[in-house]
């Protein structure tokens, strides 16, 4: 959605979902960042070294980022991160280290070896003033034996709210899927409303789906610990978050929804008007304000009703005329 250029007076949001080209890549497409007055969510972990056990277990990987997990007990696609001491499954994103800083030299390198480095589309943005509206897809991203999609979708209802939409489709029902927000500073509030405060700005965080959602606020002392094993940074490297918001459905599906709220606004907001969620055959529509969203659940897809008007949720990326194809995640 654009670089981070810090505003005192507008929120600022960054979304990433495209393809491998560089050595210091992260395992983190779908991840996002927010920005009001301070960070309020952020990039987890710390560049220590490169190649360090805390840089190659959890400061690059998807568990120190904004998007989903998808825990296989028995995958270990992750040997030979930057050459470094790799032990921990976080039940992220994999990428098969040609070497060790994981990059191509030039575009001809980068075609020849696409299947390692064209991981993420973005299939959808549309910008309409009062809203803007992006999807991204990042299956492949994946290994491909855990995971059938993710689709992440996106409203940006100006000046300060953003709705998320996300489809999971595991392989098999029993792998965990978890829905992660890297908080820079330990939540307020109860569960499915939280407030994350650092300095003059302040998030709001609702979840509406799952329903049954269980909520994790990992920090402290346990923040660079997973599978029964920490990763603390050798040193401080300057501001991350300090807690990892993690949310998940609290029985196993082949496919879960995760749909949240998120409304950006200075320290001194108490409260933000709460959204409503209704979950029909083929669809989810949420309330926020005075915007009504409904989500289609087959596919990518969607309506808006704003400003009077209703529309159809972007299908392409502005006015190009050539579709992008996304293989639907469907429902069992």
């Amino acid at each position: 959605m654009g670089p981070i250029v810090p505003s005192l007076q507008h929120s600022t949001f960054f979304f990433k979902c495209g393809d491998r080209f560089t050595a210091h890549q992260h395992l983190d497409v779908g991840h996002f960042l927010i920005y009001k007055h301070e960070e309020l969510a952020g990039d987890g972990g710390h560049y220590d070294d490169f190649g360090s056990s805390h840089d190659v277990n959890y400061h690059l990987r998807t568990v120190a980022h904004s998007t989903i997990l998808v825990h296989d007990p028995d995958e270990d696609s992750w040997r030979g991160i930057r050459a470094g001491p790799v032990s921990g499954n976080d039940g992220g994103q994999a990428h098969a280290w040609p070497h060790h800083n994981g990059a191509v030299a030039d575009p001809r390198q980068w075609h020849k070896q696409r299947s390692l480095y064209d991981v993420a589309d973005l299939v959808a943005f549309e910008d309409r003033g009062s809203y803007l509206y992006v999807a991204g897809d990042a299956t492949r991203a994946y290994a491909r034996d855990k995971l059938d999609g993710f689709t992440r979708q996106i409203v940006y209802l100006r000046p300060d709210t953003f709705v998320l939409f996300d489809r999971v489709k595991s392989k098999r029902p029993g792998l965990k899927k978890t829905w992660l927000l890297q908080a820079m500073q330990k939540p307020t509030g109860k569960a499915p409303r939280l407030v994350v405060t650092n300095g003059k700005g302040r998030l709001f965080v609702e979840t509406l789906l799952p329903r049954d959602a269980e909520v994790r606020l990992v920090s402290g002392d346990d923040l660079y610990r997973y599978g029964g094993r920490a990763y603390p940074p050798r040193r401080d490297t300057g501001p991350a978050p300090a807690c990892r918001v993690e949310i998940s459905s609290a029985e196993p599906a082949t496919v879960d929804y995760f749909l949240h709220v998120l409304t950006a606004s200075d320290a001194q907001t108490d409260a933000v008007p709460a959204a409503t969620a209704v979950t029909r055959a083929g669809s989810v529509a949420v309330s926020v304000g005075p915007a009504q969203i409904a989500f289609t659940t087959d596919r990518l897809g969607g309506t808006i009703q704003i400003d009077g008007t209703q529309r159809p949720l972007a299908s392409e990326v502005g006015e190009s005329p050539a579709k992008q194809s996304l293989a639907p995640v469907g429902e069992d």
